[in-house]
């Protein structure tokens, strides 16, 4: 019988065995798919972390309630136009006191200012007389009780109950600027004024009237013409 063949060389201990002694074998991905698997990880809080930058820099640049902010200076440009506008004025009684009719105005929000073209103001007086006031252009404060007419202003009183279109009036004034009074129904002029009446014309340095009493101050030295009798024209100092 042969007799067992014997080894006297050292044993070595193997590690574990991997890949295929371990049931699968693992294989190598391509890149497009491990591109996928990223961004499904990682894309939702990359964009989380975008948004909170961006809502924080948002959060900077909005200026807090309250404090302090830099005001611009208003340009003289009008912020709102009327056309063909009509605006009337009551008493508390209910009669009318005055009406406005104007071709076209523009308030001024620098100034709180109006502007007026083509403008006829008309006043109504206790006893029925109607002053009719007309002139190219007028301005004045927007809340305020007076309005400066200029260019070709002219003022005709009527009799009672007159209509303005037909008939003659009592009175007109004539010059190139005044100040209306609305709430006390008042016309002042510092201009040259001149005044027709029938049978009589004066010309002034100014005038005040008062459409109230029908009051009417000429100022400055004036000259008066009467041109329904043989009487010399005067000069009638103050």
């Amino acid at each position: 019988m042969s007799e067992p063949i014997t080894s006297s060389a050292p044993q070595v201990a193997l590690g574990p065995l991997v890949g295929a002694a371990r049931g699968r074998v693992r294989q190598r991905q391509p890149f497009i798919w491990r591109l996928q698997a990223w961004l499904a990880n990682y894309l939702p809080l990359a964009l989380m972390a975008v948004l909170a930058l961006f809502s924080f820099w948002l959060l900077r640049q909005t200026p807090v309630p309250g404090g302090p902010t830099e005001e611009r200076p208003l340009r003289h440009v009008p912020d709102y136009e009327m056309r063909g506008f009509e605006l009337q004025r009551f008493l508390p009684d209910g009669s009318r006191q005055a009406r406005l009719h104007g071709a076209v105005l523009r308030h001024y929000p620098d100034t709180d200012g109006i502007e007026i073209e083509k403008l006829q103001l008309h006043l109504q007086a206790d006893d029925g007389r109607l002053v009719l006031a007309e002139a190219e252009r007028a301005h004045g404060p927007a809340q305020g009780p007076t309005l400066t007419l200029e260019g070709q202003v002219r003022v005709r009183r009527f009799a009672p109950k007159a209509d303005p279109a037909t008939a003659a009036p009592e009175m007109e004034l004539r010059t190139d600027a005044l100040t209306a009074q609305i709430k006390e129904r008042r016309l002042i002029s510092r201009r040259p004024t001149e005044l027709v009446a029938p049978g009589l014309q004066m010309q002034a340095r100014g005038l005040d009237y008062q459409h109230a009493s029908g009051q009417l101050l000429l100022t400055g030295p004036t000259r008066s013409v009467f041109t329904k009798s043989a009487v010399k024209p005067t000069e009638v100092q103050p």
